[in-house]
């Protein structure tokens, strides 16, 4: 359960942001990237529609995409890139699920 002070996620925001009959403040919500972050957030940007569905819903992200994209983009340290990626399919994967549960 998040506390009241928390941050909803992104998802939930954007469905609060356009009950609103406004955008959300994307630009000005999260601080500035990193750069340790940004093959991370590139491998993450391309593999994030590559997933393995199940009849419940989506089960994972596919890791093989996600190394062939590590390969393409020829990240040096695939290991802490890679569980970057995984770290942040789960993150929004749940978030998603949240603004479900809102609707």
């Amino acid at each position: 359960m998040r506390r009241v002070d928390e941050k909803p996620p992104c998802e939930a925001c954007r469905v609060i942001w356009k009950d609103k009959g406004e955008d959300p403040p994307c630009e000005t919500c999260m601080p500035p990237l990193m750069p340790e972050n940004e093959d991370v957030i590139k491998v993450y940007l391309a593999a994030r529609s590559q997933v393995i569905p199940g009849i419940a819903g989506i089960i994972d992200i596919n890791y093989l995409a996600v190394k062939m994209l590590m390969d393409l983009y020829e990240i040096k340290n695939q290991k802490q890139c890679f569980e970057g990626v995984i770290d942040l399919f789960k993150y929004f994967h749940e978030e998603a699920k949240l603004a479900q549960d809102m609707k």
